[in-house]
């Protein structure tokens, strides 16, 4: 979606910055492959909460500088 924000010029290419999550998503993603039990998706859970921390900050910083430049 940011990408295809960028590409419109809707925002600005310092968005692309929120890309550095992608690899913590992805091992949130894999966390919970074959998980069933609350207990074994802890560690998927903790990356997906700091998936979206890195994207909002990231984001923000992405925006903040395209504001500056």
């Amino acid at each position: 979606m940011i990408i295809g924000m960028v590409l419109m010029s809707i925002t600005s290419p310092w968005s692309l910055l929120s890309l550095v999550s992608i690899p913590k998503a992805r091992q949130a993603v894999l966390g919970f492959r074959g998980k069933k039990q609350a207990v074994e998706m802890m560690p998927a859970m903790q990356a997906t909460a700091q998936t979206n921390t890195i994207f909002g900050l990231s984001l923000s910083a992405g925006l903040l500088i395209s504001c500056w430049f």
